[in-house]
C-alpha cells in the first residue's frame, strides 16, 4: 500500500532534510576541488624540490659529492608526487593519508633545511649551501603556509 511510502516521502520533502543533503553535497564537492587543488599544489611544490635540488648539484658541477643535493630532492619530489596522487585521488582514506603526511613531510623538510642552513652559516667555503637551504627553507615554509590555507573551514551554524 502506500502508507508504507509515506516515511520516505516525507524525508524527500522535509526542509531540514534538504537543506542537510544539499549541505552534505556541497561539502563533497568542495572536498573534490580542494584535494585535487591540494594535490596539484604538491606537484609544484615537487617540482620546486627538484630545481633546487639540480641547482645545488650544479653549482657543484655535478661532482660526485654533491650529487646528494640532486638525489635528496628527486626523493623529495618523488614523496610529493605520491602525496599528491593520494590526496587528488578522491578517495577518503588515500586523500586523508595523502594530506597529512605531506603536511608532516614539509615540518621535517623544513627542520632539515633549516638545520643544514644553521650548519653552513659562517663558513664562506659553504656560502652556496646556506644560499640553497635558506631558498629551500623558505619555499617549504610558503607551501607549508598554502597547504594549511587550504584547509577546508568550518561551516557556521
Amino acid at each position: 500500500s502506500i502508507s508504507g511510502f509515506r516515511p520516505r516521502l516525507q524525508i524527500l520533502t522535509n526542509p531540514v532534510a534538504t537543506r542537510v543533503r544539499t549541505g552534505v553535497l556541497l561539502a563533497i564537492k568542495r572536498s573534490k576541488t580542494m584535494s585535487k587543488d591540494f594535490g596539484v599544489m604538491l606537484i609544484f611544490y615537487g617540482l620546486f624540490l627538484v630545481v633546487c635540488g639540480s641547482a645545488g648539484a650544479w653549482l657543484h658541477n655535478f661532482e660526485k659529492k654533491a650529487m646528494h643535493s640532486l638525489y635528496a630532492g628527486l626523493g623529495g619530489s618523488l614523496a610529493m608526487l605520491a602525496c599528491g596522487l593520494f590526496a587528488a585521488s578522491n578517495i577518503k582514506v588515500l586523500v586523508a593519508i595523502g594530506v597529512h603526511l605531506a603536511l608532516v613531510l614539509m615540518l621535517i623538510f623544513i627542520a632539515v633545511f633549516s638545520i643544514q642552513a644553521f650548519k653552513s652559516y659562517g663558513n664562506p667555503e659553504k656560502f652556496d649551501r646556506l644560499v640553497l637551504f635558506v631558498v629551500m627553507g623558505l619555499g617549504s615554509g610558503v607551501a607549508l603556509a598554502k597547504a594549511i590555507s587550504m584547509k577546508p573551514k568550518k561551516e557556521k551554524k
